[in-house]
Parts: structure tokens; sequence; C-alpha cells
């Protein structure tokens, strides 16, 4: 399904990876992220979660709650937030914030 088919309110779901090493600078540019969703259009509410199992595959969770797929999509088309994410410090390294975002619809509450 594409963003221009979907009419309800989405979630967006991100899990990461982030090194204990870099845990502040991650919190920090999450905190900068989050203040720039919450003034776009169609943004509902984010949180981030951080998991209390050590040997689980990722450490953090971040959930954004958004109106429409329409309005995340056009939230992050924009020159602010591609050039945030490209400085953020993704990859794919152990030194590295690994994400696996997705946009998620509700199948039942």
């Amino acid at each position: 399904m594409s963003g221009s088919e979907q009419t309800g309110a989405v979630t967006f779901i991100n899990p990461l990876t982030v090194p204990a090493s870099r845990e502040q600078e991650f919190l920090e540019k999450w905190d900068e992220g989050a203040a720039y969703v919450s003034i776009c259009e169609g943004f509902v509410s984010t949180s981030l979660q951080r998991s209390l199992n050590p040997s689980a595959p990722f450490n953090y969770f971040t959930i954004a709650v958004w109106n429409s797929a329409d309005e995340y999509y056009r939230a992050v088309s924009t020159d602010w937030w591609r050039d945030f994410v490209a400085a953020f410090g993704f990859g794919a390294g152990p030194d590295d914030f690994g994400a696996r975002p997705t946009l998620c619809e509700q199948v039942r509450p």
C-alpha cells in the first residue's frame, strides 16, 4: 500500500541499535528530530522506548503516530529532514546507530 492509499492514522515504529558509548549523543539527536516532527502537520505524538532486556537485538524504539501516511511522508520529505537523517550517524558498523524504520497501520485496537 502506498502512502497515497492510506487515509487513516498510521504509526511509525523504528527499532534502533544504539552503542552505549554514543547513548547521550543519540538522545540529543532524537530530541532534535522529535522537536521538528512535533510542529509538522498531521503529527499526533511520539515517544522513545528503551528495552529492559540487555540481550535484545534493539535497545531503543521510536514510536510516532500521524493522522495519515500522506502527512508523515510530507514531513519526512523536506530538505531539513533529509539533512538531519544524513547527519544522524546511521550505518552498519558497531559504532553506528542502526535502524529498521517502518510505517504501520492498526489492524486491531
